[in-house]
């Protein structure tokens, strides 16, 4: 039989995490008290799977043709319409992360705060098109974290999701995704900023102090290239170019 939990759900509530990692309900859940089950969340401790290659045999050329990461690697909850699950933590230490699509045949909608926090082993991860919704510092302290790609179905995404990615050169925001806050937090060797002109309003992408050597490359007229000119970093008008 199932097993409910109640949660009041407000801006400041974290999610139940397991032992190892904490994070923040996902804002696309409703504000009312809702209904979260509990059924299916991993307990089990970190599992990890042996590596015979390299890191540097992981390529941004190869990195999304790996197999997806197992499900019973991710702690997870249920939305009580049946909408689907999201992901709370990852247990795995895994080089590269593939997260599947759909776990217990329910598919991945969102990721939560600090989900992956830490995971300084991870060098490449894939998010299914499926997520909707990336929870503030998602990524933050993956200081081996080279490669990510958010899938194309992100509309919305938490305060810098990417903080202290040490190694990190690009990050590519997927069109029809909007946010207004940073998206990266002391990234030294961020180099290219892929930013649509989706986000309407843009407050921060990140400190210039931070990353220098940054570009930022967006649609012309786009509030992002309104916001590296009067930040006075150099933008460029190639975002559909992005491959």
């Amino acid at each position: 039989m199932r097993k409910f939990i109640v949660v009041a759900l407000s801006s400041a509530m974290m999610i139940s995490m397991s032992a190892c990692g904490g994070g923040q309900q996902p804002a696309s859940a409703s504000s009312s008290s809702t209904v979260v089950s509990t059924e299916g969340v991993s307990n089990e401790s970190s599992q990890t799977v042996e590596q015979s290659e390299d890191y540097a045999e992981i390529t941004e050329e190869n990195y999304r043709d790996y197999p997806a990461t197992d499900e019973s690697c991710f702690s997870y909850n249920s939305y009580e319409d049946g909408s689907g699950v999201y992901i709370t933590y990852c247990n795995c230490d895994d080089p590269v992360v593939i997260v599947p699509e759909t776990i217990k045949d329910k598919k991945v909608v969102a990721i939560a705060g600090s989900a992956f926090y830490g995971k300084s082993e991870m060098v490449a991860l894939k998010l299914p098109d499926s997520v909707e919704y990336i929870g503030e510092f998602c990524f933050a302290d993956c200081t081996q974290l080279k490669y990510a790609d958010l899938g194309t179905g992100l509309k919305d995404y938490g305060q810098a999701i990417f903080s202290h990615c040490d190694v990190i050169e690009k990050i590519y925001i997927p069109d029809g995704a909007d946010a207004n806050m940073d998206i990266a937090y002391y990234c030294p060797n961020l180099k290219d900023l892929y930013v649509p002109s989706s986000l309407t309003v843009v407050d921060s992408l990140f400190f210039k102090d931070q990353s220098p050597d940054a570009v930022v490359h967006t649609p012309s007229g786009s509030a992002a290239e309104l916001w590296a000119k009067n930040n006075e970093v150099t933008v460029i008008n190639d975002y559909d170019d992005y491959e």
